[in-house]
């Protein structure tokens, strides 16, 4: 099937799509709320990166799935910390993305993206979001 420019890649990884399309970024989404507890510490830091620096790709449903995973990236980074698993050079860099979408230094990032575990392929989820209906009727409704 060829490629068109509206034809979405089938899969990402944190390490290739440096220009991260809206498709990309809603399925980080969606893996790190499911996967989040198990995400090795360079991956967490690299999707903090990835979520934080492209915010305003986001559509409006995804801002709420975007909050839920940094919560859940915050906690899992936290622990990590706790462990001595993360590199304290540059702790201020990982949190200035966190808190103010500031990318992280270049040779970090590229350090980051060289890693194992962010070059794996992840294949988009696709969620169905389900259709509510809300009817009301004047005969429902008490007065």
């Amino acid at each position: 099937m060829p490629k068109d420019a509206d034809h979405a890649e089938m899969s990402w990884s944190l390490a290739s799509n440096v220009d991260q399309k809206e498709e990309h970024l809603s399925s980080l989404l969606k893996y790190v709320i499911s996967n989040g507890s198990l995400m090795q510490t360079h991956e967490i830091i690299l999707s903090i990166h990835v979520i934080g620096t492209n915010l305003d790709k986001l559509s409006n449903n995804d801002i709420l799935l975007a909050s839920e995973a940094y919560r859940l990236l915050i906690k899992n980074f936290a622990k990590h910390l706790h462990d001595g698993r993360v590199n304290t050079i540059h702790l201020v860099d990982i949190i200035r993305c966190l808190l103010a979408g500031i990318a992280l230094p270049t040779e970090y990032y590229s350090h980051l993206c060289s890693q194992e575990c962010n070059q794996t392929k992840h294949d988009i989820v696709e969620t169905v979001q389900p259709c509510i209906q809300l009817n009301i009727s004047s005969v429902s409704i008490a007065f």
